[in-house]
């Protein structure tokens, strides 16, 4: 076993890489199978089991290069459409499966490891095979991946990271033979459309050419001015995308960057999402699914602060060593210094603060910092017997976090049970709370029996009023005006509630939509009306509010109005099922039967599944012949 692990990197066989891979799989399945139980998470919804272009299968693969890839309601965003793609081919071939995805997430996760050893054994031929082994060992036990690897959202980050590795691999083989190159750019572009933050990979790529040419600065220097080609190609794609003009809105809460009653401390801010990561890839202590306010220091300069201004000079100085010496740890320096940088709010406030994933890429740079690193004191400062102690340590973290990793893949099995985790870790967190909240009204509109309403509707207010007891937000007032209306029918609280928000924003989509239909519901017509006026005109295109409005001009008489909205939906957009069914449906209460039989035949052009339209046609052809 010690020359085995000794042995040169460019004399490890095709067969030895062979077995170091089903290595990497038992490791896989003993860290991580348990996953594989749990259902659909955080945001799973929207990324795949919501997703109709997901859902869709292969039936429209145009529609996933040419849309936006997530539609979350309010706003459409984001363009993925490699990992949309890899949703839908999973739904073409077994359907919505947990079990499935979850699977294919360890598959890919496995990939990912592989290709970090592949990587090390092409780019440092003349080290140790032992250090490529240890270094890919470290960053599969890595506790901080847990998100990316039980989070089925995350597929996107870790296609992003199979295609920028193998963008690096393909790099380091274009010296033997050209083409390989254009593969590299190829990968890096592909990368880029599974997630954005494959940018990364346009700066490490120069650094591998200058590391693999022995600090060869004008091959590095070509090699930075091909990665625009990648760049290029994405911004050419992109300017086909059809964006959604209802642009998200990003609170306090989510980042206190963006603006609130609370004054931030940027470089406060800044210094502690850069000691957070450097925290958590080295002895994490616990994790959640979404930081923010009151999880992260925004104004006090600390202890967290001052480690990282020190832990950011030593990376700078090594890698400043690494530029003169080309030595693997330096390397592991920059990787991880230069991916981390973008995530740490100094340019743009990250949604969030910090986020386990953000840092996936840089901790590949970390497991090569620690392996090579420590591997070039003991060779120059220690014994041949500390290479086993540090062995022996290597294993003992794993043994140590094997529990904290398997405890929580537990905790990731389904939305709750992450929130619920994550909440008792950060009970003063306004997004987990609010979160939490939403889902147990959810489960409450769910609930058959009267034992799960009154224990769900029970959570929702408490969580919702936890979140805006901590920060008022629009969307805590709402979410708590819904609860106290629907569980526990207090209107004058729901209204009180539902007014605060539109107080803190007059124009919130869902703060008008809710108390639009409450009033509707109460049959407080007049003020129904008076939100849903501004409601839709603001939201002119949003469809689904046009049915309550329309109803309710038609019971107060006023089908001019009615009429005229409709005539004006449908003149922008004169094909949707909805405003024509709703102008049939204006016309029959008019009893300008003529008028409905069209506009009902039209509906059913548009649908010609709706047998209730084809009914309606059959009795209104019928009464109007009967007529003549």
């Amino acid at each position: 076993m010690k020359n085995f692990f000794n042995i040169p990197a460019n004399r490890f066989t095709r067969k030895q890489q062979i077995k170091m891979f089903g290595f990497f799989t038992l490791l896989l399945v003993l860290f991580y199978g348990n996953s594989i139980q749990n259902g659909y998470s955080l945001d799973d919804g929207y990324a795949y089991t919501t997703n109709q272009l997901a859902t869709s299968g292969l039936s429209d693969v145009k529609s996933i290069f040419v849309s936006p890839s997530f539609d979350y309601g309010n706003f459409k965003f984001g363009y993925r459409p490699i990992s949309l793609l890899s949703f839908a081919l999973e739904n073409q071939l077994f359907g919505i499966d947990a079990k499935v995805s979850h699977t294919i997430n360890l598959i890919l996760y496995l990939l990912v490891t592989f290709l970090v050893f592949k990587v090390l054994i092409r780019l440092f031929p003349l080290e140790k095979i032992g250090l490529a082994i240890c270094t890919s060992f470290l960053f599969l036990i890595l506790p901080i991946h847990t998100e990316i690897v039980n989070n089925i959202k995350c597929r996107d980050e870790l296609l992003m990271l199979v295609f920028g590795m193998m963008s690096i691999l393909f790099w380091i083989r274009g010296k033997d033979k050209k083409g390989f190159y254009f593969l590299a750019i190829l990968s890096i572009l592909v990368s880029i459309l599974c997630k954005k933050s494959a940018f990364v990979f346009l700066g490490i790529i120069p650094v591998v050419e200058f590391f693999r040419s022995n600090g060869n600065w004008k091959r590095s220097a070509i090699a930075t001015g091909l990665m625009i080609m990648p760049l290029f190609l994405f911004k050419l794609v992109i300017r086909f995308i059809k964006t959604s003009k209802n642009n998200r809105e990003y609170d306090f809460v989510e980042n206190p960057l963006y603006g609130g009653n609370i004054e931030a401390d940027q470089l406060v801010m800044v210094l502690e999402s850069a000691w957070f990561y450097f925290k958590n890839l080295l002895f994490p202590t616990q994790f959640i699914s979404y930081y923010g306010y009151k999880t992260i220091e925004i104004q006090n300069f600390g202890l967290g602060s001052v480690l990282a201004i020190i832990l950011v000079i030593g990376l700078l100085t090594v890698s400043v060593m690494a530029i003169k010496k080309q030595n693997a740890f330096g390397f592991g320096a920059i990787v991880l210094l230069g991916c981390t940088l973008p995530y740490i709010n100094l340019v743009v406030p990250m949604v969030g603060i910090v986020a386990e994933r953000f840092i996936s890429a840089a901790s590949i740079g970390f497991a090569i910092l620690m392996v090579y690193g420590v591997h070039y004191l003991i060779e120059k400062y220690g014994k041949p017997i500390h290479q086993k102690y540090a062995m022996i340590g290597l294993v003992l973290y794993a043994v140590g976090y094997f529990p904290v990793i398997q405890a929580r893949n537990v905790e990731w099995n389904s939305q709750i049970s992450v929130l619920e985790a994550d909440v008792q870790n950060e009970p003063e967190s306004v997004v987990l709370n609010n979160s939490l909240g939403n889902n147990y009204f959810y489960k409450f509109m769910a609930a058959k029996n009267r034992k799960d309403k009154a224990e769900f509707g029970a959570k929702a207010l408490k969580y919702s009023q936890a979140s805006v007891q901590v920060y008022p937000t629009a969307g805590g007032y709402v979410n708590r005006g819904t609860a106290e209306y629907k569980v526990y029918n207090q209107i004058d609280k729901a209204e009180l509630s539902f007014k605060k928000a539109l107080e803190m924003n007059p124009y919130y989509e869902d703060a008008l939509n809710k108390i639009s239909v409450m009033y509707m519901e109460l049959n407080r017509r007049v003020e129904s009306l008076r939100y849903y006026r501004t409601l839709i005109e603001k939201y002119p295109r949003k469809y689904v509010y046009y049915d309550g409005f329309v109803r309710q001009l038609c019971q107060k008489g006023q089908f001019d109005e009615a009429v005229q909205l409709l005539d004006t939906a449908l003149s922008i957009e004169p094909n949707v099922p909805m405003l024509v069914l709703l102008k049939a449906n204006v016309y029959n209460e008019m009893k300008e039967f003529d008028l409905a039989l069209v506009w009902f035949q039209n509906s059913y052009r548009l649908d010609p599944t709706n047998k209730r339209v084809r009914s309606q046609i059959n009795f209104l052809s019928n009464q109007l012949k009967k007529a003549e």
